[in-house]
C-alpha cells in the first residue's frame, strides 16, 4: 500500500515539474508563479501539490522506519528538525500572508526572515524535509523528499524573472544584498 501512495506522489511532483519545465522552455504559458489566484495554473499546481503532500504523508505512515528503526538520537534530531523547519515555513508563509506568498501583492517583502534569505520558506522547508527523512527513515520517503527538495532548489529561478518584472529596481537592489538561499552580502 505504501508503494501505491509513493507512485501517486511521484506522479504528482513529476507533472508539476513537467509543467514548470514546459513553461520555462516554451514561454507559451506561465505555470509558476501562476499569473493570478484564479487561473488554471494556480488551481492545477495546488491540486497536484496537495496530492503530492497527502500521498507523502501516507507513505511516511505506512513505511515508517522502512529501512530500520533509527537510533534514538537520529529520531529525536529528525523530529526536532521537522518541527522547527516546517513550523518556521508555516510561520513565515502566514506572517507574509497567503496572497502575498503566492504573488498577489504589489509590495516586495525584504524584512524579517527575508532580510537573510530571498527564499526563507524554501530554506525552512528544506530543514523540515531533512528532519522528516531522518525521523521516518524510509527509502520511499527519502526519494519523495529528495524530489521535493530538488523542486524547491529550482523554483526560485522561475520566480526571479517574475519578481524582476513586477518589482524592477527594488528587486534587483534586494537581490544584490541578500543571497538566494541564505546569508546577507556585505
Amino acid at each position: 500500500m505504501a508503494f501505491s501512495f509513493f507512485v501517486v506522489s511521484v506522479a504528482a511532483i513529476v507533472v508539476i515539474c513537467g509543467l514548470a519545465t514546459c513553461s520555462l522552455l516554451t514561454g507559451k504559458f506561465e505555470f509558476w508563479p501562476p499569473p493570478n489566484l484564479h487561473c488554471w495554473q494556480y488551481r492545477t499546481f495546488w491540486a497536484l501539490f496537495r496530492i503530492f503532500v497527502i500521498c507523502l504523508v501516507a507513505t511516511c505512515i505506512l513505511d515508517f522506519h522502512g529501512l530500520a528503526e533509527p537510533a534514538l538520537a537520529q529520531a529525536a534530531i529528525g523530529l526536532g528538525l521537522a518541527v522547527i523547519g516546517f513550523g518556521a515555513a508555516f510561520a513565515i508563509t502566514f506572517g507574509l500572508g497567503w496572497r502575498t506568498a503566492h504573488g498577489d501583492s504589489d509590495k516586495l517583502k525584504t524584512t524579517g526572515a527575508y532580510a537573510w534569505s530571498r527564499n526563507p520558506i524554501y530554506v525552512a522547508s528544506l530543514v523540515g524535509m531533512a528532519g522528516a527523512g531522518f525521523f521516518v527513515h524510509s527509502t520511499l520517503v527519502y526519494i519523495l523528499l529528495s524530489l521535493w527538495a530538488i523542486a524547491y532548489m529550482v523554483v526560485p529561478f522561475l520566480e526571479e524573472a517574475w519578481l524582476e518584472d513586477h518589482f524592477g529596481d527594488s528587486f534587483r537592489e534586494y537581490k544584490s544584498r541578500v543571497n538566494r538561499f541564505f546569508g546577507r552580502r556585505l
